[in-house]
């Protein structure tokens, strides 16, 4: 396996993100609701973009490369996701993680 990649069933016991990932589109399409990537992919961006950045202390620079952007990019998605420290984020993985669990 590739370094820095992992299993997705590798969690014992635990339903893999893309299984919980599964549920919810199905739910979602279950209610008839359409356009469901306009919620999913800001949430999963946003998901990314908090990790790396933790990860890498807030150094937009080296977080960029972890989801594999340049430093232009990360910067822009971080605007247009709201993700800037000086506001609040919406939180939209927030409600995703919540509808996941449903």
């Amino acid at each position: 396996m590739a370094k820095g990649h992992s299993n997705p069933g590798s969690v014992t016991g635990h339903a893999s993100w893309q299984q919980l990932f599964r549920q919810w589109c199905d739910g979602e399409l279950a209610a008839g609701h359409v356009g469901i990537l306009d919620q999913a992919v800001p949430a999963f961006e946003s998901i990314v973009i908090e990790s790396a950045l933790a990860y890498t202390g807030g150094r937009k620079k080296d977080a960029a490369g972890l989801p594999g952007w340049g430093q232009n990019t990360i910067t822009g998605k971080i605007k247009e996701l709201n993700l800037e420290p000086s506001a609040p984020p919406e939180q939209p993985s927030a409600h995703l993680k919540e509808d996941l669990m449903v």
